[in-house]
């Protein structure tokens, strides 16, 4: 092959260098830039169309072979691309073998070079400043964008006809932001192109000499086009740059803490509205006054708001400035209400709706008992290692409270909403069936010998096999589950279902059937990520909190299924209220917490134990009565029954 044919075809094996280096192609990653200070920042993309990777922070760019220098720690070009020729498998003609010096592979030293100066103070782009701001003339491009020449001069904006710093050789008419003596943005003003932006210098937060000496509110944007979008109708604003330097603009807030609230007013996109909240919680814990301002209105920037709307934008800009001394009166209002002599008045009122209020028994009466009559408005958790019987022991409450069973059970039954994040419906459908075959088995004739697994039941091949007395059985148990199934509501999904979504489902059932639900969550370590950047611990502790709060919101009961690891190396133990409590907002927020073990001896293999365990439920916490009771049971494996 030849050598430039060999280039070509290796550049573009990128994306799969990097998925058998476990690095993702589809999000963003830590740079690969050895100089690169923030390794802990996510700022690096794989570009499919460019077969490149770029940083957003330092603003690197490379290409296959500076990735595979990079990673495998190879300084020579030639060792470099003989390394790329092995792991692709391509065979380079003998008289092509050299690899010429203006080989593309050190396009991009010259900008590594620059970014470690920078570093240190070593560059200074003031020259090349003024040279753009000569040129600004030569388009109308910022002024499209609602700029005007007062602002443009304020920000030293520029323009470079002729940039390619990090584009891969393209050439950008780019407009040049200056954030610093040693750092700018260059904005590519080709709106075709989908590279919109290249960044050089420390990632600085634009503009952030206003946090000092802004004498109004300041207003907290993503981009540095929508900071000036602000200033141009006389805002004040800072520009993070790129959501991913929320952490530099919290270190910037503890050095230099801001005289006035913050408005936070970023982009209206999933990013931003994730952005967001992270920093709503950041500012919370700092005791940082904010208020959450949204400036564009169906507009996805206040950039975009300016061109489209541009005097609205200036009113809304104007109006959120002033949001000081009438919001200082909201909080004043509402602070004085938390007297309790207001509340007396909503507390009896309470009181007197109560007395309609329903109690739902678990159908489970000792438990019921337990729990003063069964379950209330609150978040019940029960706990338990793998493989005791938790998926089973929720189903069968869930079915006892469609069917209306236990004292003091609604005429009819109540309706449940089943969360079910790792068994499929069928499957949860054939165990109730299976259980109800093994409940009729008893009751006729005290032996479990009619009733039928789940597995037995749907698997259709097995019906040829069964006597007229078995297939009645099958068809009485359907029967009987038909009675109530119309009060079960099960959702499914693997890792999709978060807490957002049971709120919106739990909401759209109250609002379609006029019926407040229980819900009930297999399990809570299942739910979705509420947010992809915090660790497994903290996102179970916001999905309690969460499901607390839906709980509220609705006045509805909340059962969920909590996992609890296995101690002893693989031993299933009790879980004592101190293990419980490491678990973080499961122990602190859940109104009552159950513990579900193996009574008395432990298990080694718990797969293998007897079709008939003995399980136990520890009553840990109970906020409104008694805990510390064990509550027995007989739970029959094989037909998924429990008995008290």
């Amino acid at each position: 092959m030849k050598r430039d044919a060999a280039v070509e075809f290796i550049r573009g094996q990128l994306g799969q260098y990097l998925k058998n280096r476990g690095i993702s192609t589809s999000d963003s990653f830590p740079c690969l830039n050895p100089l690169h200070a923030e390794k802990e920042i996510q700022s690096m993309r794989f570009n499919e169309k460019r077969n490149r990777v770029h940083c957003f922070g330092c603003g690197v760019d490379y290409d296959i072979f500076d990735v595979i220098r990079v990673l495998e720690d190879i300084s020579d070009r030639e060792a470099v691309f003989r390394r790329a020729c092995e792991l692709f498998d391509v065979v380079v003609d003998e008289d092509e073998q050299t690899v010429p010096e203006a080989w593309p592979l050190y396009e991009g030293l010259r900008e590594r070079r620059e970014a470690m100066m920078r570093r240190r103070g070593a560059v200074d782009y003031t020259e090349y400043f003024k040279a753009c701001a000569k040129r600004i003339g030569e388009i109308n491009y910022l002024h499209q964008r609602g700029l005007s020449d007062e602002i443009i001069q304020w920000a030293g904006l520029g323009y470079d006809p002729n940039y390619t710093r990090g584009t891969g050789g393209k050439v950008w008419k780019a407009v040049i932001i200056p954030k610093n003596k040693s750092g700018f943005i260059a904005r590519n003003t080709d709106t075709a192109s989908n590279e919109r932006y290249r960044k050089t210098g420390p990632n600085s937060i634009y503009n952030a000499i206003a946090i000092k000496n802004a004498q109004q509110p300041v207003f907290v944007v993503e981009g540095e086009l929508d900071a000036l979008s602000i200033m141009e109708v006389g805002g004040d604003a800072v520009a993070l740059g790129t959501t991913s330097n929320i952490n530099k603009f919290i270190e910037l807030l503890k050095t230099c803490r801001p005289k006035h609230p913050l408005l936070i007013a970023m982009d209206n996109d999933s990013q931003g509205r994730s952005a967001s909240r992270e920093l709503q919680i950041a500012l919370k814990q700092m005791n940082i006054p904010f208020y959450c301002v949204n400036l564009t209105g169906p507009y996805k920037d206040a950039s975009e708001a300016l061109v489209e709307a541009r005097d609205g934008f200036r009113t809304i800009v104007v109006e959120n400035e002033s949001i000081e001394e009438p919001a200082r009166e909201v909080d004043k209002e509402g602070y004085l209400q938390n007297s309790m002599l207001n509340h007396i008045p909503s507390f009896i009122r309470a009181i007197n709706t109560s007395v309609h209020a329903s109690i739902i028994p678990t159908g489970f009466a000792k438990l019921d008992a337990v729990l003063d009559g069964g379950l209330y408005e609150g978040l019940y958790i029960i706990s338990a290692a793998g493989s005791l019987g938790k998926t089973t022991f929720v189903l069968q409450m869930a079915d006892q409270i469609a069917a209306g069973k236990g004292e003091h059970a609604e005429k009819g039954g109540s309706d449940v909403i089943f969360f079910s994040l790792e068994t499929g419906r069928s499957a949860l459908m054939a165990k109730s069936i299976s259980r109800i075959t093994f409940e009729k088995a008893m009751q006729q004739s005290a032996e479990a010998k009619l009733a039928k697994t789940a597995r037995a039941i749907s698997t259709g091949r097995r019906y040829t096999s069964y006597d007229q007395e078995e297939i009645d059985l099958i068809n009485a148990a359907i029967e009987t589950y038909k009675t109530y199934a119309g009060h079960v509501y099960i959702s499914e999904g693997l890792g999709d279902i978060g807490v957002e979504d049971i709120r919106k489902m739990v909401d759209k059932h109250i609002r379609f059937t006029g019926r407040r639900p229980v819900v009930i969550v297999d399990y809570i370590h299942r739910l979705s990520p509420y947010d992809e950047r915090m660790n497994d611990r903290q996102n179970t502790n916001k999905a309690v909190l969460e499901l607390k709060r839906i709980s509220r919101d609705f006045k509805v009961p909340v059962v969920a299924v909590s996992g609890v690891d296995s101690v002893d190396g693989g031993t299933y133990a009790y879980a004592s209220p101190g293990e419980i409590k490491e678990l973080g907002a499961i122990e602190h927020s859940s109104d009552v917490l159950i513990s579900m073990q193996l009574a008395g001896e432990t298990y080694n293999d718990i797969e293998s134990a007897h079709p008939i365990r003995s399980i136990e439920l520890a009553i840990l916490k109970n906020r409104y009565g008694k805990s510390g009771d064990t509550l027995s049971y007989r739970y029959h494996t094989m037909y998924n029954c429990f008995e008290e």
